[in-house]
């Protein structure tokens, strides 16, 4: 118990040497609604985001987009076949900048099967040219379990 109480004083005390962040006016990136907001940094250092932006009941997409002077961000970006992407929480899609300028996107999809109506596959895709054009999907295993 008394670990306990020590630990919650040092976070407490911790925390309060951190400096305050108040945060700037809201910025829209995108006129669409969309889930799963993902924050990294490109290659460059430059604030970039990913989301799944909602385009109706059953179609999404996986987008990012990027801000190069920390106020504003660019056009989106929708990475071409991630339609069949499952936009939850507990599944979060990645992107990652690599220093070599390649970009991976990674994100999860239903695959239902007999042995687990929950069971999913992992897909992603490359850009090796900042973005410009990417690789065609593919899945880090074919079938459930196969991980």
């Amino acid at each position: 118990m008394k670990y306990f109480i020590v630990l919650v004083l040092v976070i407490h005390c911790i925390g309060c040497t951190q400096p305050v962040i108040k945060a700037g006016p809201a910025v829209q990136i995108d006129n669409m609604p969309g889930q799963c907001p993902y924050l990294t940094k490109d290659e460059n250092g430059n604030t970039a985001i990913s989301w799944v932006r909602m385009i109706n009941d059953s179609t999404s997409a996986f987008c990012y987009a990027i801000s190069k002077d920390g106020r504003s961000f660019g056009a989106p970006v929708v990475i071409p076949g991630s339609g069949n992407i499952q936009p939850h929480g507990e599944n979060l899609p990645k992107i990652i900048f690599k220093p070599s300028h390649e970009i991976i996107a990674l994100w999860g999809a239903a695959n239902p099967n007999p042995k687990n109506k929950y069971s999913g596959l992992i897909f992603y895709v490359q850009s090796f040219d900042e973005g410009k054009s990417w690789t065609a999907p593919k899945t880090l295993g074919d079938r459930y379990g196969e991980l």
